[in-house]
């Protein structure tokens, strides 16, 4: 009799337990799913705490499984100097917490890697089109630049990239067409800048020297 007394109690206590854990989960609130753009700016947020400096875009935003978003940042460092890095990081929000997935670099160390569009070369943000420069300036197709380089550092050197569907600035950049990246190098102690004319594909046209600002 004592033992039935013991496995009664016993199973009462059981029974207790797990109705107050039923109760409990009653009680707790699910967190509520982020929409697209509170997923971005936090991971942006956290890009920007990790990296000051950097210059970061969203590229693309699309649902994910459990209530996350893919989202993918194009990511730019040193982005005026002549050696940008450029690359693109693709997370999945909450999900993966805020480690990304996929990390591909087009840009680094004054080198432009592989990058294309449908199979051909594309150079479509101004670290690409300035990397695309310095590469081929380093490889000897653009000797002018490399001298430019040489005599003034990489270190000294200011550089803006900016796309012309027509009228390139300096003028005389025209004569290789429209849709043209001009890549302006200024570098401090220098008298003059030199523009660089970069086609679509990352294919060296032609330099040219002036003294007024990229514009």
């Amino acid at each position: 009799m004592e033992l039935i007394t013991k496995v009664g109690l016993a199973a009462l206590i059981i029974i207790f337990i797990a109705l107050a854990a039923l109760l409990l989960k009653g009680f707790q609130h699910p967190r509520p799913a982020l929409n697209a753009t509170q997923a971005k700016n936090i991971v942006l947020a956290d890009l920007y705490q990790g990296n000051p400096s950097g210059n970061f875009t969203i590229l693309n935003v699309s649902p994910s499984a459990n209530d996350s978003w893919r989202i993918t940042v194009g990511a730019i460092y040193n982005g005026s100097t002549p050696c940008p890095t450029y690359l693109t990081e693709s997370f999945d929000y909450p999900s993966v917490n805020l480690a990304p997935l996929v990390n591909n670099i087009y840009a680094s160390d004054c080198t432009l890697h592989e990058i294309s569009q449908n199979g051909s070369p594309f150079i479509y943000v101004p670290a690409l089109a300035i990397a695309s420069a310095t590469s081929q300036a380093r490889s000897g197709a653009d000797s002018v630049l490399k001298n430019y380089l040489s005599a003034y550092g990489y270190n000294s050197t200011h550089t803006l990239a900016k796309f012309f569907t027509a009228n390139p600035n300096p003028p005389s950049l025209s004569v290789y067409g429209k849709d043209l990246w001009i890549v302006n190098y200024t570098a401090r102690a220098a008298n003059y800048s030199l523009y660089v004319a970069i086609s679509e594909s990352g294919l060296f046209y032609g330099t040219a020297s002036s003294n007024t600002a990229l514009s």
